[in-house]
């Protein structure tokens, strides 16, 4: 009897184990931006605010002008054209997951704007987000979903 115990007992132990050890996994994937990333006339303040975009809900919801231009989702009904998201549909973004290094991300500056694109290293989905400061602070101004455009 003490050796049924025992044997689960390892069994739960080993199950735990990989439980631990697959999501700390996941979470080594996914990326916060670094410095490098950063290409020159990406303003320095952009970097903690990205960031802290990624990890706070509160402070993501806060800093999206919305109702947010952008375009639907390809596979949605009327998706690829333009579109305003709600706050109340709005999906929480989380950091960048480049899936084992398919997928790349670079930002761009123009005109005050930065230009976040994650595109598939065969070229056939990206998303594309438009990040500008109003009233002195980044807010996310423009979403495209992850698709085929």
């Amino acid at each position: 009897m003490k050796l049924k115990y025992f044997l689960l007992f390892i069994i739960i132990t080993a199950l735990g184990f990989f439980f631990f050890y697959s999501q700390a996994k996941s979470k080594a994937n996914k990326q916060t931006i670094t410095t490098e990333e950063i290409s020159q006339g990406i303003p320095d303040d952009f970097l903690a605010f990205y960031n802290q975009f990624h990890e706070d809900t509160t402070f993501q919801l806060a800093h999206i002008n919305f109702p947010l231009k952008g375009i639907k989702a390809i596979e949605d009904i009327g998706g690829g054209e333009d579109y305003l998201y709600a706050r109340n549909e709005w999906i929480i973004h989380r950091p960048f997951d480049d899936m084992g290094g398919t997928f790349s991300r670079s930002f761009e500056e123009f005109a005050g704007i930065i230009v976040e694109t994650m595109i598939a290293n065969d070229g056939q989905f990206r998303s594309v987000r438009r990040w500008a400061k109003l009233s002195d602070e980044w807010n996310l101004i423009f979403y495209q979903p992850m698709g085929m455009y």
